[in-house]
């Protein structure tokens, strides 16, 4: 009997690869046996210049089956880390967001210590970048990616704690769209760093270990002072929760990187959620979308000087943000 390759186990096998004419699909088998590989498609119409296509789910058939029989294997297989399902690479960014890769145009890329990605955009937009790799909690990596963008340009910087496979995903949604809508996957790259000058130790991330150390701790932190960080639109630590969205902005130093996590109690990670963009030279913006009314959450605000090799990030504010009911009962 074959094995059925489930939806749970395509992705980190699978690498697709789209291009003019042909698709290539590149499989990872986990272990000997006998599979058998289906792949489904759905014929969708190319959006028109300055709309994006639908974002609403597609009717997928079968189109063909393949029987894969592997009676040995040479080395041991490793899944590609475990990014949003689907192709690898920025044609479906470009199809759907009308993004024009400037520096990556395949979706495999080799990198030493850093990486910059470079999008031109066709349209204004919103977004998100994630860095993962296997076995790693996500959050670990939000202090090596930092995505700028404005109305004609988005530029991801990366920074890698070691050596190793990683994947890229980026989210988008049009600057237009309402501020409830949440981002939707646009590409990804699959990432292999082959040195990094000052590597980290996995598990020791600092970011998290902030976070930990902050739980009870409100309101503006000791660190605020050394990074000369001034908040704008919040300075009390309690925000009451009367819309989807809040936005909170401070004034910071062009020579200094502000990070932040989110959190929805009591203890699941909201952080694409999230979008943090720097306005203009001296202000940052830390905008929680799609937040539920009945929830609390914790928003946590780290700095850094850009000039200080450490990657680690200091904790600089803890916010609550509480929902409707909890407001009620105080």
């Amino acid at each position: 009997m074959c094995r059925e390759l489930s939806p749970l186990l395509l992705t980190p096998i699978i690498f697709a690869a789209i291009f003019d004419i042909q698709v290539v699909y590149s499989v990872h088998l986990p272990t000997n046996g006998e599979y058998f590989l289906q792949i489904f498609a759905s014929k969708t119409d190319a959006p028109k210049p300055g709309e994006v296509a639908s974002m609403d789910g597609v009717k997928l058939k079968c189109v063909c089956k393949f029987k894969i029989v592997c009676n040995n294997m040479d080395d041991n297989m490793f899944p590609l880390p475990n990014c949003a399902p689907g192709e690898w690479g920025p044609r479906k960014a470009n199809r759907q967001y009308m993004m024009n890769p400037v520096t990556h145009t395949k979706g495999i890329i080799t990198a030493d210590n850093n990486l910059k990605v470079k999008f031109s955009l066709g349209m204004p937009l919103v977004f998100l970048a994630k860095l993962k790799m296997n076995d790693i909690n996500d959050n670990f990596f939000q202090d090596f990616v930092d995505a700028q963008y404005d109305d004609e340009h988005l530029r991801v910087k990366l920074g890698f704690p070691a050596e190793g496979q990683y994947g890229l995903d980026i989210y988008a949604k049009p600057k237009s769209a309402p501020a409830n809508q949440p981002l939707a996957h646009a590409c990804k790259y699959l990432i292999n760093v082959t040195s990094v000058q000052n590597p980290i130790g996995f598990g020791l991330s600092s970011i998290e270990n902030a976070v930990e150390q902050c739980m009870g701790c409100w309101g503006e932190q000791p660190a605020m002072e050394k990074y000369s960080i001034i908040p704008l639109t919040h300075k009390s630590w309690k925000i009451r929760l009367d819309k989807p969205t809040v936005v909170v902005k401070f004034q910071v130093p062009t020579h200094v990187t502000v990070s932040a996590h989110l959190v929805r109690e009591p203890d699941d990670d909201y952080g694409d959620h999230l979008v943090v963009r720097r306005e203009g030279d001296q202000t940052v913006s830390l905008s929680a979308q799609a937040l539920k009314s009945d929830a609390n959450y914790m928003l946590t605000v780290f700095g850094r000087q850009d000039r200080d090799d450490s990657t680690v990030f200091n904790n600089v504010f803890n916010y609550l943000i509480r929902g409707h009911l909890e407001s009620d009962k105080s």
